[in-house]
């Protein structure tokens, strides 16, 4: 379906466009780059039509043709059980609500281009290829001065984006399509407007663009920023990095260099984050070894220092008694005459056996 359009024209461009001299509503004309159903669109269509009776809001332009109009209709036609924006053109001739329309009610729509949502729910915008400023869209009105867009199956091209597109019509189709009288809507339709070899099909190119036609209060120039001009105005506020990224080319390829490059940026911070981490955790693993290791040390030092005096201890207690008693077996057996010589032998070998002596010559 064909949702918004876009339309910054004057006045007197429109008129141009139109090759009309008279204008209806001329007050309710309102240049917008984001047009949504409800609001008001420019169409031109044949004076002779029920509705195109001169009014105190009509106004006369001089141009050469006075069988065309210019006038302003409301997008969007309230049918009881739904709100009809779009119709498919292939469906008209089986449908009663639009049968009647197809031969009396048929004007067509003046846009610059449109916009168009792909699967992923991101906005395109289409325009003219040879940097026309115009497309004419097939389109019917209503007695009420409501009109609704005519939509077809989208060119090869185009078909990437969305499934449907505008009935576009070329220039030198434009007095066909609005000329009911002479033209049957059956007999040019295939023919004539939906012809493949029309170059109209080849003209069309897209564009992604920036977010801000999503709301449709945005009506400013910001609607047709590109992807590429969103991404550097995020970048330079510092908060492009919390976006995803992903921008086709007017052909419809896929352009993932910049989203590849966050990616890389992303995937190598988050690498050396890991890295430091694992040099911390290996750092402190080695840490821990060597307090370990060297607590081991440590408490195999004390071990040896304990064992170590105990066992001097013992030998220091065993040798001297034995000793001691050799000595005064000696002493007893030799004498009081000899102990004094015994004696001095002694001091040499164990202080305790001198003392032994002593207390035994004090006897």
């Amino acid at each position: 379906m064909c949702g918004r359009i876009f339309q910054t024209h004057n006045l007197q461009r429109l008129i141009q466009i139109a090759r009309t001299s008279i204008v209806r509503n001329p007050n309710l004309h309102n240049p917008s780059f984001n047009v949504a159903p409800t609001n008001y669109i420019p169409a031109v269509r044949q004076r002779n039509c029920p509705q195109s009776h001169p009014s105190n809001e009509e106004e006369h332009m001089d141009q050469e043709r006075n069988d065309l109009e210019l006038d302003f209709l409301k997008w969007g036609y309230d049918a009881g059980f739904a709100f009809v924006i779009n119709a498919r053109i292939e469906e008209l001739q089986e449908k009663k609500m639009f049968k009647n329309l197809l031969n009396s009610n048929r004007c067509a729509v003046i846009a610059e281009g449109y916009y168009e949502w792909n699967g992923k729910k991101e906005p395109f915008s289409f325009r003219h290829k040879d940097k026309k400023d115009h497309f004419y869209i097939a389109a019917l009105w209503f007695n009420n001065d409501t009109v609704i867009l005519l939509t077809r199956p989208a060119v090869k091209s185009l078909e990437g984006i969305h499934h449907r597109m505008p009935v576009l019509l070329e220039d030198t189709e434009l007095d066909l399509w609005l000329d009911y009288g002479k033209n049957n809507f059956s007999g040019i339709i295939d023919k004539n407007i939906l012809n493949e070899k029309n170059d109209i099909w080849g003209k069309v190119i897209f564009e992604r663009v920036g977010p801000f036609v999503n709301d449709a209060k945005n009506k400013s120039e910001k609607c047709l920023m590109s992807y590429a001009d969103y991404l550097k105005e995020l970048d330079e506020k510092g908060i492009k990095r919390f976006f995803k990224v992903k921008m086709p080319n007017s052909e419809g390829k896929t352009e993932k260099n910049e989203k590849n490059k966050i990616e890389k940026d992303e995937k190598n911070e988050k690498n050396e984050k890991n890295e430091k981490k694992e040099k911390n955790e290996k750092t402190e693993n080695e840490k821990n070894e060597k307090e370990k290791k060297e607590e081991k040390n440590i408490n195999i030092e004390k071990k040896i220092e304990i064992k170590k005096p105990e066992k001097a201890s013992l030998q220091k207690k065993k040798t001297p008694q034995k000793r001691k008693d050799v000595s005064k077996d000696k002493i007893e057996s030799l004498g009081h005459k000899h102990a004094k010589t015994y004696s001095k032998n002694a001091v040499n070998e164990d202080v305790e056996v001198v003392n032994a002596l002593k207390a035994f010559m004090n006897k």
